[in-house]
């Protein structure tokens, strides 16, 4: 899964803040955060300057897609028990009906 490469922060001292320099705010990126990592949806221009200025927001980026891409090789070649789907779907089911 080749995903783009966003910018890299320079500004080590940049503090969190609703609004980093006009961009969208911290609240706007963290909420596509994971959809733009899973690749549900392209970054925006504004998403990735936003990147660029705002280290926490960069941080929690690498560190969520750091995190994604280990679940994804640790978890991707395994074998489900038979019958387990079914045993999740019948409880989900049986739940909704609850």
């Amino acid at each position: 899964m080749e995903s783009e490469k966003l910018p890299e922060n320079s500004d080590a001292h940049h503090e969190h803040s609703s609004n980093c320099n006009g961009t969208i705010t911290c609240k706007d990126c963290l909420d596509v955060l994971d959809m733009v990592i899973d690749q549900e949806e392209s970054p925006t221009e504004a998403f990735k300057q936003h990147l660029k200025d705002c280290l926490p927001c960069l941080e929690k980026y690498n560190l969520d897609k750091a995190i994604k891409e280990i679940l994804h090789k640790r978890c991707n070649h395994q074998e489900l028990p038979p019958g387990l789907v079914d045993s999740i779907k019948l409880r989900i089911f049986d739940n909704a009906g609850s």
